[in-house]
């Protein structure tokens, strides 16, 4: 956690939020708008950048799940970074308040996509959650939930939810998913995605 913390400290996206407004669209989540191009153009003017994911981890004792997702996104698309949660798993107020406040930081570092492992509101309210996620849709960060425990009832907080299977022969693999979200390419809103990379 402090590691994420510090490696955000130089980042002053909160200071352009507040001078530009909400980035947020209208009538869908961010992430989800099923427009062509327009980001997808943007990013490639950067040719060879790399895209900041913040996964967020599950508050479960093992954390497998976790170490196949981080594992998968360990190549030169991603600069991804993760919060662990899984030391508060006797603790479900904590390790959600801690969730929450690993969302306001990738927040403030202005990541590309924010990724939440088997997300739940065990340990606080949903209508908690929905004020912390709704930052991030008005800095125009999307959103998805890895294996929900719990879902939003508001839709337009999340762009997608991932589950994953790598038994399945037609799942997407998971960085090509995070991809198609992030460039708001069209997408279902549940998609069944693996971890497994195209060797494995």
């Amino acid at each position: 956690m402090r590691r994420f913390i510090r490696a955000c400290a130089a980042c002053l996206c909160c200071v352009a939020l507040a001078a530009t407004g909400s980035c947020a669209p209208h009538g869908h989540a961010v992430g989800d708008t099923q427009s062509q191009g327009t980001y997808e153009q943007n990013h490639n003017e950067n040719a060879g950048s790399r895209l900041k994911v913040a996964v967020i981890g599950s508050s479960r004792d093992d954390a497998k799940l976790d170490k196949q997702v981080m594992n998968a996104l360990s190549d030169k698309r991603f600069d991804a970074s993760y919060t662990s949660m899984n030391q508060y798993s006797s603790d479900a107020e904590r390790a959600a308040r801690l969730s929450q406040r690993a969302v306001e930081d990738a927040v403030a570092c202005n990541v590309k996509i924010i990724v939440l492992s088997e997300f739940t509101f065990a340990g606080s309210t949903e209508q908690t959650w929905d004020s912390v996620l709704s930052k991030a849709r008005n800095a125009g960060i999307p959103v998805v939930l890895l294996d929900p425990i719990d879902e939003p009832k508001n839709t337009l907080l999340f762009a997608a939810t991932f589950t994953v299977n790598n038994k399945q022969t037609d799942a997407v693999e998971i960085g090509k998913a995070l991809q198609t979200v992030i460039f708001d390419n069209p997408h279902e809103r549940a998609m069944t995605v693996t971890t497994l990379k195209p060797s494995e």
